[in-house]
């Protein structure tokens, strides 16, 4: 071997024993014994006679010291007095601490500081940060691929350190990609890298955008949203473990921190890729995740370029309506102008087609403002106003925004699964009250029939349910544990299995998802035997 090769492979070996001894204070320890050990050896094999041991000090003759003051000790409600020994600083210390009140634990201070670093993560910023990194990871992937010292090398080193110079101003931003500590990161690995970026950076806008989320208008939309992110976040974890990192990277880790404070705070169920044991794949779910949550983003920002296009049209229609009102009242007779009353009649066209229905109680305000008789023949301002509040009430109860058709909810594979099962069937739900848009959304997912639910009160009888549990198209009978008594949960569990229909418990809520993963626990081999 050669000297320069000599050098590399020491060089190697060196890198890989910090960075594995700065990671591991047991190998630090190990390294120190096996080395002792080690000089030990060679010292007996060399003839090196070993240091005179020497013996050990005779230990001071044991003094009494006696108690020289007294602090208070409180247990309960009883106070007494105990001895203390030790200077005046001791005994002054040992006061003050039986006066203070008991504080928190540490494992309560562990906690409070990781949920209130977890309540400062700004998703936008991480979006921000994923972002440049994605881009740094593609430019890397150029400058590799370059001859050293050439222009086209020059001017990409340039770029680098303008990107450089953008993540500085970003708090925590670290462009690790341009610093190699070890072997160089393939072309290929880099650009999955960087599609697993921009899919978190696209997740995380789209959590934000529904901010706040317990006010959000479509709760599966939400725990939707909070499953992308988890999916693209591990997808990234996992891209990453082939790169010389050695500490999860910020933004990964910080969008995993915030995950588990809004599922913990606001209890909605993500079912995938939250554990380590449970990771999401870089090359089939990462693609999956990115383009849903491009779809839904974009969704939501369509929406709501609709809504600020529909208030400009609004507050053009106010202006005008107001003078042609202006005008009709005058005491002069005045005709209503027909300049106004066309740009009222072209607001109210404009808002049938984008107003979404939030922006119906302002549709009101255009309706008494106007009237049919200040406008001229043929104009029509008011029936213009009056088909555009039909059109809106027709698009606020079907829950489209712009009269296309309402999206179509994505289901998971488990969805599906159960789909299949109860598919055609009807479904008997027990505890708490019926809810019209859950019914929906079970009807929709499962594709059964119906759902029945029946009304039951605290201490009243068990017998409504009797009758669609026994129902011979009842595939399933879900009981939600909180929200039904005991007593109700037995007699449900009796009437099922004189009906030979299988049971599932559901222990949180009865969204479809949470549904179907506790029907593929629990009792997805009755049903497939059925």
């Amino acid at each position: 071997m050669s000297q320069p090769d000599r050098d590399v492979l020491y060089g190697l070996i060196q890198q890989f024993l910090d960075e594995q001894l700065e990671r591991s204070p047991a190998l630090r320890q190990l390294a120190r014994h096996l080395a002792t050990l080690t000089l030990e050896r060679i010292e007996e094999l060399e003839g090196v006679a070993p240091a005179e041991s020497k013996p050990a000090p005779k230990a001071p003759p044991r003094q009494v010291i006696q108690p020289n003051a007294v602090a208070p000790l409180r247990i309960g409600d009883i106070q007494v007095e105990v001895p203390v020994i030790g200077d005046e600083k001791s005994v002054t210390a040992a006061r003050e601490a039986a006066l203070s009140q008991p504080g928190q634990s540490s494992e309560d201070d562990d906690y409070l500081e990781r949920t209130s670093r977890a309540r400062a993560i700004d998703l936008p910023r991480v979006a921000t940060r994923c972002r440049l990194k994605a881009e740094s990871c593609r430019h890397q992937i150029l400058r590799q691929d370059q001859e050293r010292d050439t222009p086209e090398e020059s001017e990409s080193r340039q770029r680098m350190n303008d990107l450089i110079a953008q993540a500085k101003g970003i708090p925590d931003c670290f462009l690790w990609m341009f610093f190699r500590k070890g072997l160089p990161t393939g072309n290929e690995q880099l650009e999955v890298i960087a599609r697993c970026y921009e899919a978190m950076a696209q997740a995380a806008e789209l959590c934000q955008a529904m901010q706040p989320l317990d006010q959000w208008r479509d709760e599966d939309e939400v725990r939707e949203a909070l499953q992308l992110l988890s999916t693209t976040s591990s997808a990234l974890r996992v891209a990453l473990e082939d790169t010389w990192l050695t500490q999860p990277d910020i933004d990964q880790d910080e969008v995993h921190q915030w995950l588990k404070l809004v599922t913990s705070e606001y209890r909605y169920h993500v079912r995938k890729h939250m554990q380590l044991n449970d990771p999401a794949d870089p090359q089939i779910d990462m693609p999956i995740a990115a383009t849903r949550a491009e779809k839904l983003l974009s969704d939501i920002q369509n929406q709501e370029a609709r809504r600020e296009q529909a208030k400009r049209s609004l507050k053009k229609a106010l202006y005008h309506a107001q003078k042609v009102r202006d005008a009709a009242e005058s005491p002069f007779g005045e005709e209503p102008p027909s300049h106004d009353c066309e740009k009222v009649n072209e607001a109210v066209e404009a808002l049938v087609e984008i107003a979404p229905p939030e922006l119906n109680a302002m549709l009101r305000q255009i309706a008494a403002a106007v009237e049919r008789d200040m406008f001229p023949d043929g104009l029509e301002a008011h029936a213009q106003l009056a088909a555009a509040w039909n059109q809106l009430d027709k698009l606020a109860s079907t829950g489209s925004q712009n009269g296309s058709e309402p999206r179509e909810r994505a289901w998971s594979d488990d969805v599906l699964r159960v789909r299949g099962l109860l598919r055609g069937g009807q479904l008997v739900m027990i505890g708490g009250e019926p809810r019209r848009e859950a019914i929906d959304r079970i009807v929709d997912a499962f594709q059964v029939e119906a759902v029945a639910w029946p009304e039951l009160s605290e201490h009243g009888t068990a017998e409504p349910m009797r009758a669609p549990i026994a129902h011979p198209d009842t595939k399933l009978v879900a009981i939600l544990i909180k929200l039904t008594g005991h007593e109700h949960a037995e007699r449900a569990r009796d009437f099922a299995k004189q009906a030979s229909v299988p049971i599932v418990h559901m222990p949180a809520g009865y969204n479809p998802e949470q549904i179907a993963a506790e029907v593929l626990k629990q009792v997805s081999g009755q049903l497939q035997s059925a």
